[in-house]
C-alpha cells in the first residue's frame, strides 16, 4: 500500500510537470492538462500550483514552462540586441560621414582656388628662373606648353628671356613676338620684341615697336630711355634728347643722365653735357 501511494504521489507529481501549455483569452485562459480535463484560469491569479513552473510569455502572450520562456525571450533579445548594435553602428557612420563632410566643405572653403590648368606651373617656373637654375626651369617649360598646346603666354616669355641670356636673340625676338600675338594688349611684351630687335642692331624696327608700347603705357621710364638710346643710335639727337628728358621726368636714373650727356657730346654741345652731368652728381 506504502509503495502503491508513493507511485500515486509520483504520478501526481509527474502529471503536474506534464502540465504545460496555457492560451490567454481575454483575462481567462484555458489550462489543457496531460489527461484532457480543460479548466478556465484566471490570470491576474492562476493556481498556486502552477507559478512554479510556468510562467506568462510577454513575447508569445501564453503561459509556458519558465525554462522555454527564458530561451524564447533569450532569443528574441539577442537579436534585437544585434539589430539594436547594427543601428547605432550605422547611426555612427553616419555621423562620421557628415563630419567628415563637413570637414572637407571647411577645407574646400579654405582652400586657394585652383589655377586654370594654363597658369598652374608659372609660379615654378618664375621660382625657378629668379634661382637661375635655368635647365629645370626650360624643363617644366617644355611640360607646360606640351600641356596648354604652347599658349601658355609666360612660359613662353620666360623660356626667351633664357634664350636672350643664352645669346640666341632671333629664337627669343620670335618667342616674344609669339607673347605678342597671344597678348597684344602687353605692352611689356612689345617692349621685348623691341629689345631684341635693338639687340640684332635693327633700331628703326625697334622704335616702332617702342613707340606702340609707349601708347599702351606712357609712364614707364624703360620705354622712354630705350627709346632715347634708338634714336640715338640711328644719330637723330633730337628725338634722343626729347625721350630721355621725359624718362629723366618719370625716374632720375643715373643710366639716363649719361646716355643724355652722350648726346649732347655727339650733337657738340658740350656746355649742356656738363650740367646734365652736375645734375647726375
Amino acid at each position: 500500500m506504502e509503495k502503491k501511494k508513493d507511485l500515486d504521489t509520483g504520478n501526481t507529481a509527474e502529471s503536474q510537470r506534464r502540465e504545460r501549455h496555457c492560451s490567454l483569452s481575454g483575462k481567462k485562459a484555458d489550462w489543457v492538462s496531460t489527461n484532457g480535463t480543460v479548466s478556465n484560469l484566471d490570470v491576474a491569479n492562476p493556481p498556486t500550483f502552477i507559478q512554479p513552473l510556468y510562467a506568462l510569455s510577454s513575447v508569445t502572450s501564453t503561459w509556458l514552462p519558465r525554462d522555454s520562456v527564458a530561451l524564447a525571450t533569450r532569443r528574441i533579445s539577442q537579436p534585437a540586441k544585434m539589430l539594436k548594435r547594427k543601428m547605432e553602428k550605422e547611426e555612427g557612420k553616419k555621423q562620421v560621414f557628415v563630419n567628415q563632410n563637413s570637414l572637407t566643405r571647411r577645407a574646400s572653403d579654405c582652400r586657394a582656388p585652383e589655377l586654370p590648368i594654363v597658369e598652374r606651373r608659372n609660379w615654378l617656373i618664375h621660382q625657378h628662373y629668379l634661382c637661375k637654375d635655368y635647365e629645370t626651369c626650360k624643363v617644366i617649360i617644355k611640360e607646360q606648353l606640351q600641356e596648354t598646346n604652347g599658349m601658355c603666354e609666360y612660359a613662353i616669355y620666360v623660356q626667351a628671356l633664357i634664350l636672350r641670356l643664352e645669346g640666341k636673340i632671333q629664337e627669343s625676338l620670335e618667342l616674344f613676338q609669339s607673347c605678342a600675338i597671344l597678348n597684344p594688349s602687353s605692352s611689356d611684351n612689345l617692349n621685348q620684341v623691341a629689345r631684341s630687335l635693338f639687340l640684332l642692331g635693327k633700331h628703326k624696327a625697334a622704335i616702332e615697336f617702342y613707340n606702340e608700347a609707349a601708347k599702351l603705357n606712357e609712364k614707364d621710364w624703360e620705354i622712354s630711355h630705350n627709346l632715347g638710346v634708338c634714336y640715338y643710335f640711328i644719330k637723330d639727337f633730337k628725338y634722343a634728347e626729347e625721350h630721355l628728358n621725359l624718362a629723366l621726368q618719370i625716374n632720375k636714373h643715373d643710366k639716363t643722365f649719361m646716355m643724355l650727356g652722350k648726346v649732347h657730346l655727339m650733337a657738340g654741345e658740350v656746355d649742356k653735357a656738363i650740367e646734365v652731368y652736375k645734375r647726375a652728381v
